[in-house]
């Protein structure tokens, strides 16, 4: 295959609220707007780590999007003060649990509904101890029904490549090719049953959105065709050859909505 790396995560909020939400997100999670395109009704925000991520402003207020098996991992440095802050400032968050890969975590979610987990970071340097930012960065945790079947499915169609001794029964990480020297790798764990119930089946639109980036656009074209050689669900690509980028939507077999980007 000819993907090449994780690029972005993007998360879809609701229109009616854009600038509200740019503000939650820039005040509850200490991040900071790189840029931002009210005519694109995107934003760009930055995390203390330098790691981006992006809103966009999409779909209608009376709507609520499904919660999918795609989750977004917020590491932070000090776990019980961060739960205490967001549950003073009026936030929803779960008891802390821990993760099965053995990190305490716990959910909250932000003004959409949508479920976020602050996850406890290892040990850090002295020089980081008394950062003033809550959250440092992000990674992704994808729930499957089946592990063995979706390492291999991952390694064949995205050209992941599993991390050295990280897997057990419950959980593996996978990077991508040119992802070597990334903070966090790609979180693999075993989900609930009723993934099953939702394999080859129509998916759900949900609010976590990450792209995967290919090496061109025309790796993008091939990798498109293979797709759909291969019976992968996929939408039809978006944006010309010439344009500054294309991408198209897929998902794996168990109908975790994905995205290809090529510029």
């Amino acid at each position: 295959m000819h993907f090449t790396k994780f690029d972005f995560l993007t998360l879809w909020v609701k229109d009616g609220i854009r600038q509200t939400n740019i503000d939650w997100y820039v005040n509850h999670l200490g991040l900071n707007i790189g840029w931002d395109s009210p005519g694109e009704k995107l934003t760009l925000l930055q995390f203390p780590s330098k790691q981006a991520m992006t809103l966009l402003a999409h779909y209608p207020d009376d709507i609520t999007l499904p919660e999918g098996e795609v989750r977004v991992c917020l590491t932070v440095y000090n776990l019980q003060e961060t739960k205490l802050y967001l549950d003073r400032a009026g936030i929803h968050t779960t008891e802390i649990h821990q993760t099965p890969w053995c990190s305490n975590a716990f959910d909250f979610f932000d003004l959409q509904g949508t479920r976020l987990t602050a996850t406890s970071l290892p040990a850090l340097p002295l020089s980081q101890e008394k950062s003033k930012h809550m959250f440092h960065s992000y990674f992704l945790h994808i729930m499957v029904s089946d592990l063995s079947a979706a390492r291999q499915w991952y390694s064949e169609f995205l050209g992941m490549i599993p991390v050295e001794h990280s897997s057990s029964e419950h959980y593996y990480m996978m990077r991508m090719p040119e992802d070597e020297k990334v903070e966090f790798p790609i979180f693999f764990s075993k989900g609930k049953e009723s993934i099953d119930l939702r394999s080859s089946k129509e998916t759900s639109i949900t609010a976590i959105r990450p792209f995967f980036q290919l090496a061109g656009k025309t790796q993008l074209e091939q990798t498109h065709a293979i797709f759909k050689s291969n019976c992968i669900e996929v939408t039809e690509i978006t944006g010309k050859h010439d344009d500054f980028m294309r991408w198209f939507d897929f998902t794996d077999p168990n109908g975790n909505q994905l995205h290809a980007i090529a510029y």
